[in-house]
């Protein structure tokens, strides 16, 4: 990847995708970290590939990966700056949010009461819509 200020997907995809095969498996993400320095454990990298991926075959597509980057909501730092200067706290608290310590009611929200299959395959079902 080009060291510059934009950030391009397609890029990175090719990046942890270096043996062309179209898709990003444990090996690849596990050899691009280890390029950059990064020792993971196998199971930090199906965690990472888990978390992205939508049908569950263990391997994220290229629309996966873009899906998996793009924010689910758009940042602007002029929209930010215009509602700190308006006073929209109900923005201004959300922006804050998170980076304030989780409170107990967040911490239970987050206990699994479920297996821990079904709430990676929900999280993933939730971010296609």
């Amino acid at each position: 990847m080009d060291a510059t200020k934009s950030f391009c997907s397609k890029k990175a995809f090719d990046a942890i995708d270096d043996w062309k095969y179209g898709y990003v498996d444990k090996k690849n993400l596990k050899s691009f970290l280890r390029k950059h320095n990064y020792i993971a454990s196998t199971a930090e990298c199906m965690a990472i590939i888990r978390r992205l991926d939508l049908d569950a075959d263990a391997r994220l597509s290229r629309e996966e990966f873009y899906d998996g980057l793009r924010p689910e909501q758009p940042y602007s730092r002029a929209l930010k700056r215009t509602q700190m200067r308006r006073g929209d706290s109900s923005n201004a608290n959300k922006s804050r949010g998170a980076r304030t310590v989780l409170s107990i009611r967040d911490c239970q929200i987050l206990m699994p009461k479920q297996p821990q299959r079904d709430i990676v395959r929900t999280q993933a079902i939730d971010r296609q819509h």
